[in-house]
């Protein structure tokens, strides 16, 4: 590991300390279902300590700043995996298409949140498939993992792409594989996917889910029809009540 890593990361550490809020953390630990591990220091003052230190980091060759962003991710430590996220997101332009096996075992080894799946991949990893679309075919059997974070995760990773007005096939393809899916937390994931994607895809996400609204657990429609006009949200949400 690079000699800066260590000292930069006691300066974060420094640096989020005096935010803590002790209530606010029993709070966080009460609202995951999920074991988590946080210091106690509200998004805002997490992003802001980012920011403070970039300007030093964003001088860094890539492979510093991913042994940062890993040794951030390792330490168990909520707030550290956030601060890792949005140093990538601010470093998105320097991103490779090797960082992609980095980013996938991060994933693996040390997202075990919905909150943590859904800063990383929509900004970050999200990124690295919107910069390069020959990267994409390597998320296709995300839906199928027995980690329910990978599944998540082959969902909400598309939301930069079908905000860029691109992807819509792929991401109408992962929604219908992760249709059935039980966890509620990767319904609610796909369809977060269908609802960001409505804005740019009105008529084809609409098609999609009034094709499938026989089946599409009740979490996951109401979230991808939340952005769609009213009328047309009344319509799908009343065929759905008189489904049986």
């Amino acid at each position: 590991m690079n000699t800066d890593v260590p000292s930069t990361l006691a300066s974060i550490r420094a640096d989020l300390l005096p935010h803590v809020d002790l209530a606010f953390r029993d709070g966080a630990v009460n609202f995951f279902k999920e074991p988590v591990n946080p210091l106690g220091v509200r998004s805002a003052q997490v992003r802001a300590c980012a920011n403070r230190h970039w300007p030093r980091i964003k001088a860094w060759d890539r492979d510093r700043l991913l042994d940062l962003a890993e040794a951030l991710w390792a330490s168990g430590v909520f707030e550290d995996g956030v601060v890792a996220s949005h140093l990538l997101e601010r470093a998105a332009k320097g991103s490779r298409p090797e960082d992609f096996d980095r980013f996938e075992a991060w994933l693996t080894a040390y997202v075990t949140n919905w909150a943590h799946c859904d800063v990383f991949c929509t900004h970050a990893f999200g990124q690295l498939l919107l910069r390069f679309p020959d990267l994409r075919p390597r998320i296709l059997d995300w839906p199928d993992s027995p980690n329910r974070w990978a599944r998540r995760a082959s969902a909400v990773i598309l939301i930069p792409l079908v905000k860029a007005g691109q992807g819509l096939d792929l991401a109408l393809n992962t929604a219908d594989r992760l249709l059935a899916d039980p966890d509620d937390l990767v319904q609610k994931g796909y369809g977060w996917l269908l609802k960001v994607a409505s804005h740019r895809f009105q008529q084809e996400v609409l098609a999609f889910v009034l094709a499938r609204r026989a089946t599409m657990p009740r979490t996951a429609l109401r979230y991808a029809l939340e952005k769609m006009p009213l009328d047309l949200r009344q319509e799908a949400m009343r065929r759905t009540d008189s489904r049986g």
